[in-house]
């Protein structure tokens, strides 16, 4: 997952949040799995 990047939250935060909301995303998507160790969480960084 691609975020914008924002100087108080970290992105293990970001993961860790994502993480907490997964099975919700998992029902929505139909039962489809999603690999919790696969997940990767990176800033946009924008110059």
């Amino acid at each position: 997952m691609l975020t914008p990047s924002h100087p108080n939250i970290g992105v293990t935060s970001v993961k860790n949040v994502f993480i907490s909301v997964l099975p919700e995303i998992e029902d929505q998507l139909n039962g489809t799995h999603i690999d919790k160790n696969k997940i990767s969480i990176q800033y946009l960084y924008h110059h």
